[in-house]
């Protein structure tokens, strides 16, 4: 099943639109998939949106611009998988961070997720619509995630759980990172 994945993660559907293929392409991809996931918990633990979400859009922009120079390749699908088992286990440890040790690990996250939504060999306004399409995808994925995660209630077992859920994207990520490195 995860195979299905793996050759669609930065290809495009066909009929609906290089901004919507832009949109959708963090969805097809399970590797940010899991980053987003992990940020949006972490957001949830640690009721802090608005300067880490602002950092994780530039950041995003700054890993778009990049990916118009074609002679740097794309990031190496591991590099997102070693992004998403730290963001597991930070969500399944819970301990407090300073507010820019959190603000740089959001920024860190948005590079690279916006480093690896390099589109394929197109025209100049076609990449735009993409790439305008993956910084608005990526955008309103984290902050549904947050504001969901934030919503929950401030029980006990809502923490807990939480944490299980950061345990269960660490674990992820390391079966992502095996079937990456075997490859």
């Amino acid at each position: 099943m995860l195979s299905l994945f793996l050759p669609l993660a930065h290809g495009s559907i066909e009929g609906i639109g290089d901004l919507w293929n832009g949109a959708l392409h963090p969805l097809r991809s399970p590797a940010q998939m899991m980053v987003l996931l992990g940020l949006g918990l972490f957001l949830g633990q640690r009721r802090r949106l608005r300067g880490n979400v602002g950092a994780f859009l530039l950041a995003v922009l700054v890993g778009l611009a990049l990916t118009q120079w074609r002679a740097i390749p794309e990031p190496p699908a591991s590099l997102l998988c070693l992004l998403s088992m730290l963001i597991g286990a930070l969500v399944a440890l819970r301990k407090p961070f300073p507010s820019g040790v959190e603000r740089f690990l959001f920024a860190a996250s948005g590079f690279l997720l916006g480093w690896d939504s390099q589109p394929e060999d197109v025209t100049f306004w076609s990449a735009f619509k993409v790439l305008l399409g993956v910084w608005v995808g990526l955008a309103v994925l984290l902050l549904n995630f947050g504001n969901y995660a934030q919503m929950a209630p401030k029980k006990a077992w809502v923490k807990i759980g939480f944490r299980v859920l950061g345990s269960w994207i660490l674990a992820v990520s390391i079966l992502y990172l095996a079937f990456n490195l075997k490859q």
